[in-house]
């Protein structure tokens, strides 16, 4: 509800701003798939006068395409890749990451960055061009349904600083929006991060609070990026309260457990699995469950076979193929800091001042922009009635600061015997004049 009603304040108020912002700038706004790859257009629309801006307000038609293999290989892999680098970063003993949230955080970041930056981000995220992952996460994205049984809800925004030392370019506007349907706020960004964790909270049925502390966003920053999904769904065949039962989990931990019907029987060279649909058909929950220790298990395994093992399960048929799993309950949440990730995954250019290039995204009279920090917080909680699940990933953008200028420094230590005197400054003649040979 508060989403919709947003929606309406955006659409009103994009009359009133909007118009006025593009009237100012040359040709016709037009998505970013359609522009003539000739120059970039650099046009700035400056911080201070962007309001609040809807996609459907410059794309309301559009309609998604097919989901590619070529893009079902490069995510997989991304996915993979992130999780076992996030265990490097990750202190706790479940880890829970969202490859979709942080692709689509990325990706967002990404159409504002040019040169080796673009070439890394590419990389890392799977090895699409830009232009074709833009394509086929609307594609994707535009496939996830959500129903009365299976509640999905996919979000994007970013704030945008309103200081007027930062412009932002509209070809990223546009890209955005039409792409990613990221409805755009100009604000006062450290004085927002309330606003912000507040977004975070509502897009995610409540299950993430926060995503930004007031002391963990630079005074300077520009731009925070942000997308946020969740899912609370039934299971299509759920266990009764009486089926659960108290058993050990990993030898030590005490668990509840539920004996549950699958859909899938997933076997392979050095696991097994299964496959357990949510109401709808159009969600489920898979585990593999492999002969050595997790992580390293999930270290060797690539895109292409996590793809090739769910491909080929064995589905469950009535009268003749029959699935179950003793499945236990949990719950946890996850944080997960992603800069050292993806610095190791191939992206370090991005995060620093002196190499990053996001001139696509905008300038900044106060310096050259980089990423600052970015962060995934993810929840989940599983039971015999189904599951909540939710991530909340967030990228902020700040101006390299000038180079101090260098100073030099002299110390004096007044511990023996002085002379002083008090002078007048215009002649640097005497008042006084003394010898100090003790305080006391």
């Amino acid at each position: 509800m508060k989403r919709t009603y947003l929606r309406l304040i955006c659409t009103l108020l994009t009359l009133c701003f909007a118009l006025p912002i593009f009237a100012g700038c040359e040709g016709e706004v037009v998505p970013d798939e359609t522009r003539p790859s000739t120059e970039p257009d650099y046009s700035p629309m400056n911080g201070g006068t962007v309001e609040y801006l809807t996609a459907r307000t410059f794309a309301p038609n559009r309609t998604a395409g097919e989901v590619s293999e070529e893009f079902r290989a490069a995510y997989t892999d991304f996915a993979l890749k992130l999780m076992c680098e996030s265990r490097s970063e990750f202190e706790g003993d479940a880890l829970l990451i969202s490859p979709l949230s942080a692709m689509i955080a990325l990706a967002m970041t990404a159409n504002g960055a040019e040169g080796e930056t673009l070439a890394e981000m590419e990389k890392v995220l799977g090895g699409l061009a830009i232009k074709k992952l833009n394509e086929q996460l609307f594609n994707y994205t535009s496939s996830l349904i959500s129903t009365e049984d299976a509640k999905f809800n996919l979000a994007n925004a970013i704030w945008v600083t309103n200081d007027k030392s930062f412009s932002i370019n509209k070809n990223f506007v546009n890209t955005v929006e039409n792409t990613f349907d990221a409805d755009i706020v100009s604000a006062n960004i450290p004085k927002s991060v309330g606003d912000i964790n507040n977004w975070a909270k509502e897009e995610t049925f409540g299950m993430i609070d926060e995503i930004l502390s007031e002391d963990s966003v630079d005074p300077e920053t520009v731009m925070v990026l942000l997308n946020a999904l969740a899912l609370d769904a039934l299971w299509a065949d759920q266990t009764d309260d009486y089926a659960c039962f108290e058993d050990v989990f990993n030898g030590k931990e005490k668990a509840t457990f539920m004996w549950s019907d699958c859909d899938g029987y997933i076997e392979g060279k050095n696991e097994v699995g299964i496959v357990k649909n949510y109401r709808g058909g159009h969600y489920a929950f898979l585990a593999l469950l492999p002969e050595g220790d997790a992580y390293d298990y999930a270290a060797a395994l690539d895109g292409e076979t996590f793809l090739k093992l769910y491909d080929k399960r064995k589905k469950a048929q009535y009268n003749a193929v029959e699935i179950s799993a003793k499945m236990p309950h949990f719950s946890f949440e996850c944080t997960v800091g992603l800069v050292e990730v993806l610095s190791k995954m191939g992206m370090p250019s991005a995060f620093s001042g002196a190499t990053a290039d996001f001139r696509g995204l905008g300038t900044s009279s106060k310096g050259n922009l980089f990423i600052d920090n970015a962060i995934q917080k993810t929840f989940i909680e599983l039971d015999n009635s189904g599951t909540r699940a939710a991530a909340v990933t967030a990228i902020t953008m700040v101006p390299e600061c000038a180079p101090a200028e260098k100073i030099e420094y002299y110390r004096v230590e007044l511990d023996r015997p002085f002379v002083y005197a008090i002078i007048d400054t215009e002649n640097g003649l005497p008042i006084f004049i003394g010898v100090c040979d003790n305080i006391g």
